[in-house]
């Protein structure tokens, strides 16, 4: 076994884990933080100040140290008319960039330059420094 993580919050519950060739682990989450209740992981990270989000994926290196954590949804509260409550599903491609695909109900913010105009999944991609490259509404 290479590391271990403990990860608590509001609503939390890893949904899909994908392992990089190079080394890094990506792990997928489905619901809500709370600044009054911090997502924890593990000892060594704690993440308050955050109101609430609809999903969230986090990469680790190797030796289990948090590289970056984005945070996709909108920063109002939770609720299964607003943003959805679907799971989400965590995917590498090809060329090794993570997917984060995740259920929003028209109207919800994506990312802080996208609303989502129709009810449906949303594949974020990103690259592998956390940045994100694009949205893209999958057809049903």
């Amino acid at each position: 076994m290479r590391f271990a993580k403990l990860i608590t919050g509001i609503g939390n519950w890893p949904n899909g884990i994908e392992a990089y060739e190079m080394g890094h682990v990506y792990i997928a989450f489905n619901g809500a933080h709370s600044g009054s209740n911090p997502l924890r992981i593990r000892h060594d990270t704690t993440i308050s100040g955050f109101v609430y989000c609809k999903s969230s994926i986090v990469q680790y290196d190797t030796s289990g140290e948090l590289n970056w954590i984005r945070f996709v949804g909108e920063n109002v509260p939770y609720t299964a008319t607003g943003t959805g409550g679907w799971d989400d599903h965590l995917a590498l491609d090809v060329a090794q960039r993570p997917h984060l695909v995740a259920g929003a109900k028209a109207g919800v913010l994506l990312s802080s330059t996208m609303t989502a105009g129709l009810t449906g999944y949303y594949d974020h991609t990103f690259d592998v420094n956390g940045n994100l490259l694009s949205i893209q509404r999958l057809d049903m």
